[in-house]
């Protein structure tokens, strides 16, 4: 008597991958299916969230910001966007953060000041007309809205006013706090923080 081999036969094999592929087309259309109606879903509640990320982000970004060792990292802005310093809460390095008006809306992104990458954490799609302002007292007691910012100071305020498709506006304004100096040990020739920790920590 023959001892019985163990294992599969061609044929059982081949049997199981028509299975298993009968199985996956089955299951990619399932998925299809749920991401097509998690879709729909989103387009009628996304800019809500998305107007919920964006101000709080916004918020942490220009509470947390910083006055950089160099004109390169000091606030500036325009009618299209701004850049600032900052480090908000959650993030272990300091970051560049760069908001952007785009045609139908408006983008916040973050990058690594001494790497340069990033991602964006916010976008809002569907918009008719984004505004940007920047807000400033002035020394003769006036108080003053500017299209673009270039002063060596950041300005009190940013407003972002948004006009959507539908025709509903919303405003957020945020309070531009922090600016304190850098406080970390920078390198200006690359344009970096350095890392003092030891590779024990």
């Amino acid at each position: 008597m023959t001892p019985r081999q163990s294992g599969f036969t061609l044929t059982e094999a081949l049997v199981a991958l028509v299975v298993m592929a009968i199985l996956s087309v089955a299951l990619l259309g399932a998925v299809r299916s749920a991401v097509m109606a998690q879709a729909g879903v989103t387009r009628g509640v996304g800019n809500t969230e998305a107007r919920a990320l964006l101000n709080e982000t916004l918020r942490d970004v220009l509470r947390y910001s910083y006055r950089g060792p160099g004109t390169d990292h000091r606030f500036s802005g325009d009618q299209y966007g701004f850049r600032v310093l900052t480090q908000p809460p959650g993030r272990l390095a300091p970051m560049i953060a760069s908001v952007t008006l785009g045609d139908d809306g408006v983008s916040l992104s973050l990058a690594d000041l001494a790497t340069g990458q990033g991602d964006r954490v916010a976008v809002l799609t569907g918009a008719e007309q984004v505004r940007l302002r920047y807000f400033s007292p002035g020394d003769d007691g006036g108080e003053y809205w500017f299209e673009t910012w270039g002063e060596d100071f950041p300005p009190a305020l940013v407003r972002v006013d948004f006009l959507d498709e539908n025709g509903d506006d919303w405003r957020i304004e945020v309070l531009v706090g922090g600016m304190g100096d850098f406080d970390c040990p920078f390198d200006r020739t690359h344009g970096v923080c350095l890392d003092t920790r030891s590779a024990d920590d």
